[in-house]
């Protein structure tokens, strides 16, 4: 060690800060929803197909922080009892019992279909999809 020098190295901050959108995740959320909105219209077209790549990313995500999944599901929960609240009240859709029920089939489909590829088919995610459509048929 005598032939040797002692080398000092310090650790710094990056020279540039790093600034993260505080509106991220909800600018995200509005994304998805039109997305989902776009999607059961059937004019998914126009749809950037990247951005929705990013419902599984942002899953892998959030599951790494603590109660990320839990909030994403409330708010999961959330948009399915306020959009489900309205086909349930609409005094339309209510005339014909058939296209209603197959309407809500519909819908619990399409819903499953994104818990199954965005949500990597977490089970919670789909406990909560359940416990909505119980929701909004009691």
């Amino acid at each position: 060690m005598s032939n040797q020098k002692k080398r000092n190295f310090q650790i710094e901050a990056f020279k540039h800060r790093v600034v993260v959108d505080p509106k991220y995740a909800d600018k995200t959320w509005k994304i998805l929803e039109h997305a989902i909105h776009e999607i059961y219209n059937h004019n998914a077209s126009g749809l950037s197909f990247e951005e929705l790549y990013r419902l599984g990313r942002m899953y892998n995500l959030f599951r790494r922080v603590p109660n990320g999944l839990l909030t994403i599901r409330e708010v999961m929960t959330s948009h399915l009892r306020e959009t489900g609240k309205q086909v349930v009240t609409d005094p339309e859709r209510l005339k014909d019992p058939v296209e209603f029920v197959q309407r809500l089939l519909d819908e619990k489909d399409k819903y499953d279909s994104i818990i199954s590829l965005a949500f990597n088919n977490d089970k919670t995610f789909q406990n909560a999809l359940n416990s909505s459509f119980e929701y909004l048929l009691i």
